[in-house]
């Protein structure tokens, strides 16, 4: 009997990624390309992972060559248990009757420049207080793992702070036991509070961006002090401002509207400092039209206290207007005395006052009106005041003004009049002194005829009349004289003057 010449060869594929790595995307296993060249000639193609082996059975006797024709850019070298060629690493088996079995592997090595790479990673810093931006403890993960024990790294700038730091990690293993690169990426060990992180494992980069804590309700209100009721409409708008800083109205807070009643207001969930972490100072402008922009409180209020904060103090303040009394003359001279309006003031059945804030006016000759200005025109309430003068004449003697008109006037007008604000002195002349005029008789008999005397006059600076009847004054009684013995008449209770002051000239006929 013949034996068959039947042999048998295994290829075996192994990859040696030696000890450190690389970043990069993760990726399928490498397929590796093989031929087997047999003892006729021919040959045979098939492809291998690592890890992986093909059995070739029932071969004829002969020399067989296995030969890596792909390597996918690694360096192969070869491991055979054969030597006939002198070697064990040329990748030749020969099959005879004494040797059936052989194998061959064909192992993959990185080449010394693709062993080993370099990571590269960012820590950046958005917003926050300038001192929370230092250098952080970064983590390595490999394939989605974190590596233990972490390999050390460098960072820069290695000390400070900075908005943005580079780390770095050398002599990392390039690839698995596959052939597939390792695929790296970097995480920071804790995130610092009020920071929200991301990571983008594609540019190697950890972000911390600030958030501000949060003010949950933030509450303004309205205070008034004095002033008519109801009160007007006012709107609330919310600015902010940090130490140092310029304000800034909020952006996203509605205006508020306070009616009347309404005291309080409120905006919710607002951030309590910037993004850098500086403290927000919340406070309030008052305006008094919804869509304006022009800032102040209401008409006839001042704003009192409260500016920069979030309490606002409106104190009532009087309008305040010009206020005129008036000064009328009927009859006297034609040169007037000097007269003073004192101003006073009472709201609806209130009591009288004299305005604080108005000085006593002199009225001279020829002055018909005195104005008062800036003159509050309502009380603190807002009720509006009704003016009213009272007329003085200056006491020399005594050193003091006495309310009253000037002699030989009647005052009309005035406080508690229907005139208030307007004042007349009608002259009144004064009356005469008694004139006693007395007959005398000369010699003649006691037996006398009886005769009248009369009371006549003209203006001084005239002369008499030459019709008697003409200068007689009107109203005085003509009285008889018949005996020697009453011989005298007397007028009382005439006037001094005419109606325009002028004396008269008394004389009796």
């Amino acid at each position: 009997n013949t034996e068959k010449a039947l042999g048998k060869i295994t290829v075996y594929k192994v990859f040696q990624p030696v000890t450190q790595g690389k970043s990069g995307t993760r990726q399928s296993p490498p397929v590796f390309t093989f031929t087997l060249t047999k003892p006729d000639g021919t040959s045979e193609e098939f492809t291998l992972q690592a890890g992986q082996n093909k059995v070739f059975a029932d071969l004829p006797y002969g020399e067989y060559i296995v030969e890596e024709t792909n390597s996918q850019g690694f360096v192969a070298t070869y491991s055979d248990t054969d030597d006939t060629n002198g070697t064990f690493t040329d990748g030749k088996v020969t099959l005879t009757i004494l040797k059936k079995d052989d194998s061959v592997t064909v192992t993959n090595t990185p080449s010394p420049d693709d062993q080993f790479v370099d990571v590269v990673g960012k820590k950046i810093w958005s917003g926050g207080p300038v001192a929370d931006h230092v250098a952080v403890e970064m983590c390595l993960k490999r394939n989605g793992e974190l590596m233990d024990p972490q390999p050390a790294y460098t960072v820069s700038p290695a000390s400070g702070t900075s908005t943005e730091f580079t780390y770095t990690w050398t002599g990392l293993q390039n690839y698995d036991a596959t052939g597939v690169p390792y695929k790296y990426t970097i995480d920071e060990k804790v995130t610092p509070n009020k920071y929200e992180k991301t990571v983008d494992d594609e540019t190697l980069t950890v972000t911390n961006t600030y958030k501000p804590e949060i003010e949950s309700r933030i509450e303004a209100k309205k205070k008034w002090v004095d002033g008519p009721t109801p009160r007007p409409t006012i709107y609330f708008d919310l600015f902010r401002i940090i130490a140092g800083g310029t304000e800034e109205k909020v952006e996203g807070a509605e205006t508020r509207t306070l009616q009347d009643g309404t005291s309080t207001v409120e905006w919710l969930n607002l951030p309590k400092e910037d993004n850098d972490g500086n403290l927000y100072t919340y406070y309030v402008k008052e305006k008094t039209t919804i869509n304006g922009t022009t800032y102040g409180p209401p008409l006839n209020y001042e704003l009192s206290s409260g500016e920069g904060t979030l309490i606002l103090t409106n104190k009532y303040k009087s309008p305040t207007a010009p206020v005129t009394a008036y000064k009328y003359w009927v009859n006297g001279p034609s040169e007037h005395p000097d007269v003073w309006f004192k101003l006073y003031r009472n709201v609806s059945g209130g009591l009288v006052e004299e305005v604080p804030e108005a000085e006593i006016k002199k009225l001279t000759d020829g002055t018909t009106e005195v104005t008062w200005t800036n003159v509050d025109q309502t009380d603190k309430d807002g009720n509006a005041y009704i003016f009213s003068v009272k007329e003085f004449i200056w006491d020399a003697e005594a050193g003091e003004y006495i309310e009253g008109a000037p002699e030989n006037y009647i005052r009309s007008g005035g406080l508690g009049t229907a005139t208030p604000l307007k004042v007349t002195n009608t002259y009144k002349s004064p009356d005469i002194a008694p004139i006693t005029a007395k007959k005398a008789w000369v010699d003649g008999p006691d037996n006398v005829p009886a005769i009248g005397l009369r009371l006549h006059r003209y203006l001084e600076g005239g002369s008499a009349n030459t019709n008697p009847a003409a200068d007689a004054v009107s109203g005085a009684t003509t009285v008889l004289i018949n005996n020697k013995t009453d011989v005298t008449a007397t007028w009382t209770h005439f006037p001094a003057t005419d109606i325009n002051g002028v004396a008269y000239i008394n004389y009796v006929r």
